[in-house]
């Protein structure tokens, strides 16, 4: 197999797979995946094929691509340089995020409000672990593994970059009906974590980072439903 068609390979299953869970359900006996019929049970599922493709991906690039973790960015760096960007990253991301909901908010533009109240009505074990899914498992599917491959198959990191945010906001994409506004709201911080890997190379950095960016966005949003609870029993 010529290391183009595998790398192709490899991109429709790091881009795809998350999609593929539908497929799956509907090819296998009734009774075999659960039917998820609420909000907490669909997470779980969803985050478990995360697990799911990550892993398949991971055999992949070892298996069949006969290659190192290191070529998906699963290495070392020293740990000042590490810190480092964890910080400059998180800080980044963060600002871009709040900074675009203000504006968001400040215009009464269209944002999905819904996403982050659905995660933080769980219990916290519960946002929490998809936190961690997400960090871990696209960090490997939207950045590490994409923008490698694709760099090296186009010759242009920059091409590899937009290519992989794209994929990325579009996976993120809330709606059935496409919106600029919400496209925007996501496509901010979802290039603040794509170009986050491309700078530092690491995907431990983009995981750390995602998962700490998640974990207090579900926090806010936990906050938010308590502190508005409390207003409406007060009433």
């Amino acid at each position: 197999m010529g290391d183009t068609v595998t790398t192709l390979i490899g991109l429709a299953l790091a881009f795809g797979g998350l999609y593929a869970r539908r497929f799956v359900h509907a090819c296998l006996p009734s009774g075999v995946l659960p039917s998820a019929p609420d909000s907490w049970s669909r997470r779980f599922v969803s985050d478990l094929w995360k697990w799911v493709v990550g892993a398949l991906l991971v055999v992949f690039v070892l298996v069949v691509e006969r290659r190192s973790l290191g070529s998906v960015g699963v290495q070392p760096l020293p740990p000042v340089q590490f810190g480092g960007w964890i910080v400059g990253g998180f800080a980044g991301t963060v600002v871009l995020a709040s900074v675009v909901r203000a504006v968001y908010e400040r215009y009464d533009l269209e944002y999905p409000r819904e996403f982050g109240t659905e995660h933080a009505a769980r219990p916290t074990a519960a946002y929490l672990f998809t936190a961690l899914t997400a960090g871990v498992t696209e960090s490997l599917l939207f950045q590490a593994y994409p923008i490698e491959r694709l760099t090296a198959l186009t010759g242009s990191l920059t091409v590899a970059v937009v290519l992989a945010w794209l994929a990325f906001a579009v996976a993120h994409y809330p709606g059935d009906v496409f919106s600029l506004e919400e496209t925007v709201y996501i496509g901010v911080p979802a290039l603040a974590l794509t170009v986050l890997y491309a700078l530092s190379g690491s995907i431990f950095v983009v995981i750390v980072v995602h998962t700490a960016a998640n974990a207090i966005s579900f926090l806010s949003a936990a906050r938010e439903i308590a502190d508005e609870s409390g207003a409406t029993a007060g009433g």
